[in-house]
């Protein structure tokens, strides 16, 4: 996703009105446009942006090479070893944990949690946290703009005058 700040490069440098003007505008287009491209992806059947899907694809390709030991199939308890480092690794999938820790911090499957899942026949979807879901960042994005009145309708302002100090 883009960084607001990317977003709003160019007003940096506005009078106060003009930012809060450029900002609204620039807002108003970034959600228009991401609007758009997740219901079109939405439309087109995919559960995941094209970012998510990238890395999932990568963290599932990665997954060669680990020695499963399932310790509780019912609590989804696992240790790993990697080869030929011989590196192991305890994954409590219920828990979303490994001793690693890129589960934890990622909450979406990487390498460990995709081989505990084939080695099982589980459906690792369900260990991707809802916030890559396509349907999740569509509700970011339904806010809605409504152009801005005309200023000569505004109310009258009737709070406290900031003097700018020119010193």
């Amino acid at each position: 996703m883009e960084c607001i700040n990317s977003v709003l490069k160019e007003a940096r440098n506005l009078p106060v009105t003009a930012l809060v003007k450029a900002t609204f505008y620039k807002l108003n287009e970034l959600f228009t446009r991401k609007r758009v491209e997740v219901e079109a992806r939405i439309n087109a059947g995919y559960t995941f942006s094209k970012i998510v899907t990238s890395k999932l694809h990568a963290n599932q390709r990665a997954a060669g090479n680990i020695q499963v030991n399932c310790f509780d199939r019912q609590n989804e308890v696992f240790e790993l070893c990697e080869m030929p480092n011989g590196l192991e690794f305890a994954v409590d999938l219920h828990q979303h944990y490994c001793d690693c820790g890129e589960f934890q911090v990622d909450h979406m499957p990487y390498r460990h949690i995709f081989i505990c899942c084939a080695n099982q026949r589980l459906n690792w979807q369900v260990y991707v946290h809802d916030v890559y879901r396509m349907d999740q960042v569509q509700k970011v994005y339904r806010a809605r703009f409504k152009p801005l009145e005309n200023r000569t309708t505004w109310p009258m302002y009737h709070g406290p005058r900031f003097i700018p100090n020119i010193f």
